[in-house]
């Protein structure tokens, strides 16, 4: 069973999440939280990922650093020193961007606040993805990556989020959740816990 926490700045995700977590197959979970990567972990803001941030087994981070890289220099990446901090041993990060130009500055940051070897994949054969892919371990050790995709159209997950009789099947239509796990080496990595930063659309 994999439990995911949507988190994103605008509020206004929750209805596509609610959404989503009506149609959930076979004891899946999703929730939706507020946050915000622009600010430190232990801001009251990002209180919901911060609670999590130590038994997350994947933090996917969606479409989200390209569009605040003026802040996220700023605060020389904070959010995402706290979070390489305070996550598991074992943990995975994926970040999908529209661009690579940000990696070799989040891996650095990886670099200066983990101990050990920081594993790193830059897979260019993900099925359904464009744009530029990088994901980093927590403790080395390789482990069996698990990537949880959650490819939502946005606007008619908007539209089947109300109320009215069939909604749920027009949700369900229009919601694909796949789960793909590419084998390394090493361990297999519990996905029980999986923190998503953002949405994952289509």
């Amino acid at each position: 069973q994999v439990h995911c926490d949507v988190v994103d700045y605008e509020a206004g995700w929750a209805a596509c999440v609610a959404a989503l977590a009506s149609v959930m197959p076979g004891g899946h979970r999703v929730a939706f939280h507020t946050g915000d990567i622009t600010i430190p972990l232990d801001s009251k803001a990002n209180a919901a990922v911060a609670e999590r941030a130590d038994t997350a087994d994947v933090v996917v981070v969606s479409y989200v650093v390209a569009e605040n890289a003026v802040s996220l220099r700023a605060s020389e990446y904070v959010f995402f020193r706290d979070l390489f901090k305070a996550a598991k041993k074992g943990a995975l990060f994926l970040f999908a961007e529209t661009t690579h130009r940000l990696w070799p500055e989040i891996l650095q940051c990886a670099l200066d606040v983990l101990e050990g070897p920081v594993p790193i994949s830059l897979p260019t054969n993900l099925p359904g993805r464009s744009g530029s892919t990088m994901i980093l371990q927590k403790g080395g050790g390789g482990a069996r990556v698990v990537i949880v995709f959650l490819l939502i159209r946005a606007r008619a997950m908007a539209r089947a989020g109300g109320r009215r009789p069939g909604n749920r099947a027009r949700a369900a239509r229009v919601v694909r959740v796949q789960v793909r796990a590419d084998e390394a080496r090493g361990h297999r990595v519990d996905a029980s816990g999986v923190l998503l930063l953002s949405l994952i659309h289509i």
